[in-house]
């Protein structure tokens, strides 16, 4: 997984990219919500495109029936 983009704080974002051994590449984004030291952490993930538009599912799972 590569890092593209973290800002770890309440308020706070992070963009990342996972590619697989073939080559494809999926991306995400992680928005924090709540962050309570050394007790909570609280945050709501999607999926995302390379340019961080979220999609509704990974396009990967266009294909599959």
């Amino acid at each position: 997984m590569e890092l593209i983009r973290r800002d770890i704080k309440a308020g706070g974002s992070m963009f990342y990219c996972m590619m697989n051994d073939a080559g494809m590449k999926m991306y995400g984004r992680a928005e924090y919500l709540k962050i309570e030291k050394l007790n909570c952490i609280v945050y709501k993930q999607q999926f995302c495109n390379e340019n961080e538009k979220v999609l509704r599912k990974p396009t990967f799972f266009h294909n599959i029936r």
